[in-house]
């Protein structure tokens, strides 16, 4: 009886019969779906944006010479595992403008190391960080040969022109391919393959069966359609309807620009970092409050942006600050597609989002006077910013907003109207929670199959250690982009934007963020 109920619920689903992978002139092929579609289609409406790079900044004492195959040998794994890499992405398909992913099956181990060859790009660079701000500055098809210059990926191995400055291992991809989570993720797996001996036979992959990999659509790949859509939907329905209102009386507050338009291309890139110290003291006591982290930097965000930029125009009773996507990491919620399989393979985009308004009202009381301290207006976003997080969460078909949005009114064109300046932000997580910094030859983890690595680890230096990561955006709009993320202990704010804005600005916005966030501690962020 549970699964008929379920069955006629979900046949008003508009994702119930969602597209899978279908087999079309000897190739692989289904619509993109969900928040790769809508990606997808923002990139090819506004010149590449959000074309993704994540990197690692790497000391290691594999020899530069091995390194080079031994990266190649773990793309031909990855290949394996992981085969939406060597995809392309191409329209006319399944519809008109929106585009599909086409993938065609390796035939061979050699045949996709020829593959790999010449798909891994190795580039002397001295700043690391630097080249994945210079990666995203281009589109990913301009680092590629042509024969695979419609793939959504690439690999670069960044060499340091001495000994004394660290390499780096960068993947450029389609942000419908990749995001934050999806690239943390396999890195773990992509350096443990670059550090132990694969091995390399022509026997060792089944060549014509890794499309059991393919990751299905966002809908599937998380379980399938929740009961009770229609009622659950509404009210999702009816809460975006009355975020978005706020935005149709008056468009939110925001930045103000250091220019009207976009006059160059090139990337405006500042960031900041809060020490260790600090870092502990806004963990423990953000924890103790009952908030989170990213609870925090979404309400900081929100009060720097009234600090930093007070003229409000419109009416100060209707103005608001809207932060929309304020994005949601669906990867738990991921189930194996067979028996075996690893959901860590699975490398699409996998988010929904939902817009998260704080009105001016609820922040600037009107009965407010000289002693209310911004300590106590941060706290009052920090409260609102929870309970939005808390009852979208709470939602069981909250995972399916974006997807329903793709499949019933997807984006054909670029939105007019809004705020064109009004900023973004995501907080990534605890760097160390996804990707371990140290591997060595002998590592042997739960995840891969004992046959690579000859026993446990032991008390040896690490082959291969991780000094830092590179995270970078294309911004072809006139947004900033403000990440979040902590790595060894340290909290590190990035922001990234076209040149409407100068970077001395946005460096002090980061800045104002940082003072709001310690706003919690009771005093001023020293050395933070």
């Amino acid at each position: 009886m549970q699964d008929s109920h379920r069955n006629t619920m979900n046949a008003q689903h508009p994702c119930a019969a969602e597209p899978s992978w279908e087999l079309r002139d000897g190739s692989w092929t289904r619509p993109l779906l969900a928040a790769e579609s809508f990606l997808d289609q923002v990139n090819q409406l506004a010149d590449g944006h959000d074309e993704f790079a994540f990197g690692v900044v790497i000391s290691t004492q594999i020899p530069l010479n091995n390194l080079k195959n031994k990266v190649i040998e773990a793309l031909i794994r990855l290949r394996y595992f992981a085969p939406l890499i060597a995809s392309s992405i191409k329209g006319g398909i399944h519809d008109h403008q929106l585009r599909s992913w086409v993938y065609h099956r390796g035939q061979s181990t050699e045949e996709v190391r020829n593959w790999a060859q010449k798909g891994l790009q190795v580039t002397s660079h001295a700043q690391p960080q630097a080249y994945g701000q210079l990666l995203v500055s281009s589109l990913i098809k301009d680092s590629q040969p042509p024969e695979l210059a419609d793939q959504p990926f690439a690999c670069h191995l960044v060499v340091a022109p001495d000994t004394t400055t660290p390499n780096a291992i960068l993947f450029h991809a389609s942000h419908a391919l990749m995001d934050g989570p999806g690239a943390l993720t396999i890195f773990k797996k992509f350096l443990h393959w670059v550090v132990v001996d694969l091995p390399s036979g022509s026997d060792t992959y089944e060549w014509g069966t890794e499309n059991r990999n393919l990751p299905l659509g966002l809908v599937t790949a998380t379980g399938g359609v929740r009961n009770e859509w229609e009622k659950w939907h509404g009210k999702l329905t009816e809460e975006r309807e009355a975020a978005f209102a706020f935005e149709a009386k008056q468009p939110t507050h925001s930045l103000s620009p250091s220019r009207q338009d976009i006059t160059s291309p090139g990337n405006v890139f500042a960031n900041r970092k809060i020490s260790s110290a600090i870092t502990t003291q806004l963990v423990r006591v953000i924890k103790g409050m009952s908030f989170t982290i990213t609870q925090l930097f979404d309400a900081a965000f929100i009060l720097a942006t009234f600090k930093y930029h007070t003229e409000i125009s419109g009416n100060k009773s209707q103005a608001h600050i809207t932060l929309y996507p304020t994005i949601v990491n669906l990867r738990p919620h991921i189930v194996p597609l067979y028996a075996g399989h690893d959901i860590d393979t699975c490398l699409n985009i996998c988010d929904t989002g939902f817009p998260l308004v704080v009105p001016y009202n609820i922040i600037y009381h009107s009965d407010d006077d000289t002693h209310t301290t911004d300590a106590t207006r941060l706290l009052r976003i920090m409260s609102s910013v929870k309970e939005q997080y808390a009852r979208f969460l709470s939602n069981p078909h909250h995972m399916y907003v974006e997807a329903v949005e793709a499949a019933v009114n997807p984006l054909r064109e670029l939105p007019l109207g809004g705020n064109p300046y009004s900023g973004e932000i995501t907080n990534l997580g605890v760097i160390e929670r996804w990707l371990p910094f140290e591997y060595r030859r002998t590592d042997n983890p739960s995840w891969e199959k004992s046959e690579l690595a000859g026993g446990m680890g032991d008390c040896a230096g690490p082959d291969l250690e991780i000094k830092d990561v590179v995270v970078a955006l294309r911004q072809r709009t006139k947004r900033p982009m403000v990440h979040v993320w902590s790595i060894c202990s340290e909290l590190r704010l990035q922001v990234q934007a076209s040149d409407v804005w100068d970077v001395e600005y946005l460096g002090g916005f980061l800045e104002e963020i940082i003072t709001c966030a310690c706003l919690i501690l009771g005093g001023p962020p020293l050395n933070a």
